[in-house]
């Protein structure tokens, strides 16, 4: 993701970011099955965001996607999140993490005199686009990834 981001900029946030780390976030939660998991991750995946050269925000942003997936998903579910759970918790946690970020870059890293300009360009369409496709990232954890794991898991557990 990093490097996809270094390259593609918008682009790779809205498309890699919301389905490919959704679907990996969803994936570990599920087989993992304890609160915290995707908090860690978050914050695991900022650090190595900032070790590739995104800018420090990304630890900030990381982290509370992770932390609001946790939260919204043990909120709405209580124990055991379905597809409607975890579709509510990545959307907003997609759009949590684009409108943080977004406005800690504004605050650290742009001058004042060009925030309505950038923000324009930088700012809407992971706003508007990364929340929906976060939701095919939980449809391939849900269906592709988790069952996949699982199927590994049991291999392994039987061999």
């Amino acid at each position: 993701v990093a490097g996809a981001n270094r390259v593609f900029r918008i682009a790779s946030h809205v498309t890699t970011g919301a389905v490919l780390c959704t679907c990996l976030l969803v994936a570990l939660m599920e087989v993992a099955g304890r609160p915290g998991v995707a908090t860690l991750v978050g914050l695991a995946t900022g650090l190595l965001m900032v070790s590739l050269g995104s800018m420090p925000v990304s630890v900030v942003a990381w982290s509370l996607r992770g932390l609001v997936l946790d939260v919204v998903a043990l909120a709405i579910s209580r124990g055991k999140c379905g597809m409607a759970c975890y579709c509510a918790a990545a959307s907003l946690a997609f759009f949590l993490q684009s409108v943080v970020g977004g406005a800690l870059y504004f605050l650290l890293f742009v001058e004042k005199s060009s925030w309505l300009a950038a923000s324009k360009g930088l700012f809407l369409p992971p706003i508007l686009l990364g929340p929906l496709l976060s939701l095919a990232g939980v449809y391939l954890a849900l269906r592709y990834a988790v069952p996949r794991a699982a199927g590994i898991a049991s291999t392994r557990v039987q061999g």
